[in-house]
């Protein structure tokens, strides 16, 4: 099925100039809605734990519900 993921480079303002990592939205539609599957990979190793996924996990479901309002 077409047009059913978006996939962007993502970065964290105080990251290093260059360093990015990947966030997918997978729409997963059926007959009455369609969840949408976030994944978020590729943190630079060499990055301290608060600047990598555990502190960006936090971020991101502060700000999950306003973006599922926004979608909806």
């Amino acid at each position: 099925m077409p047009n059913k993921r978006i996939v962007q480079a993502w970065r964290v303002k105080i990251w290093p100039e260059g360093l990015y990592s990947i966030v997918s939205f997978e729409l997963q539609p059926d007959e009455q809605r369609t969840p949408v599957v976030l994944t978020h990979d590729g943190f630079p190793p060499d990055m301290p734990e608060h600047l990598n996924g555990e502190a960006t996990d936090g971020g991101w479901q502060q700000h999950w519900e306003p973006l599922r309002k926004y979608l909806s």
